[in-house]
């Protein structure tokens, strides 16, 4: 790991244990200082947080989660994985990730999709079967 992003992510540990949240003494926010205007300064494409629905109406969580100079991409925590999103064989649930990449929108940050497929969070019929590379390849 880079000595820049190392540096960065212990920063922003220590930031967010402190209860920093990239807002100036005078309430206004410090501009061109957070995380991901850091990173892309940095020649990197974003800096970005896991975020779910369950959050929402936590304001104080939003104001730092809203901030595109803290944070430039969402990413659903657990919503997007498979036991969410399709808990039975014919059930599909997508409004959480869907809320999700609309509050992403709607603040000017990007958004990336998690990981469909975790050892610890598969439906309980997907644990039932095996999968091999051609039926993932084909979808069949």
């Amino acid at each position: 790991m880079a000595p820049l992003i190392r540096s960065l992510l212990v920063l922003s540990g220590l930031l967010v244990s402190a209860g920093w949240n990239g807002v100036a003494a005078q309430g206004t926010p410090a501009a061109g200082q957070g995380l991901h205007s850091l990173f892309v300064a940095a020649g990197k494409l974003y800096f970005g947080t896991a975020i779910e629905t369950n959050n929402f109406n936590d304001s104080a969580y939003l104001t730092i989660a809203n901030n595109k100079n803290e944070f430039g991409m969402y990413v659903p925590e657990n919503s997007q994985k498979w036991e969410a999103i399709q808990p039975q064989p014919a059930d599909f649930e997508f409004a959480n990730p869907d809320a999700v990449a609309a509050r992403a929108k709607a603040n000017g940050q990007m958004f990336r999709c998690h990981t469909l497929t975790w050892h610890s969070q598969l439906p309980t019929f997907g644990k039932l079967f095996s999968v091999t590379k051609t039926q993932i390849k084909t979808g069949c």
